[in-house]
């Protein structure tokens, strides 16, 4: 087989396979019907009398879990405590770790907390901490992404 017509084949072959894919993507509408003899018939154009099929595709693999409105509710409340629990660790270690903080101010300049606001900041992160992390005491942060101030 030469080269030339082998890249063909293989071009051809990708796009079968392309066209394949858009067409199953894209499968359009389906009716059904009864006919006279009792005959379920199946077609892409409305007849008298045909209902519009409707179908819904999943993903098992990942396919979540039903929940509730309420587990759900409940779930994204949890997720949100936990991410500001661990914001307020790592500000806290951050805190307590560096002599040199630095911060963007309104205008978006940096500037150096004094150690004064460094001991305003630690306070408030302690109460974050208090407030946000009860019910993960027992846990480490998961990223190691640091907001700093």
């Amino acid at each position: 087989m030469s080269k030339s017509l082998y890249i063909q084949f293989v071009l051809a072959f990708f796009l079968a396979v392309i066209a394949g894919q858009a067409g199953f993507m894209h499968a359009g509408e389906v009716y059904t019907w009864v006919d006279k003899e009792g005959v379920q018939n199946y077609a892409d154009v409305p007849e008298e009398d045909s209902e519009l099929l409707k179908f819904s595709y999943t993903d098992k693999e990942n396919e979540a879990e039903e929940q509730s409105p309420e587990e759900s509710l409940k779930d994204k409340k949890q997720a949100r405590q936990k991410k500001n629990c661990d914001n307020a660790r790592r500000n806290l270690e951050a805190l307590t770790e560096f002599d040199q903080i630095t911060r963007i101010d309104a205008d978006g300049n940096e500037e150096v907390l004094s150690e004064a606001e460094k001991i305003q900041q630690r306070k408030k992160e302690q109460r974050y901490l208090a407030v946000f992390c009860e019910e993960f005491d027992s846990e480490e942060p998961e990223s190691e992404e640091y907001d700093y101030y």
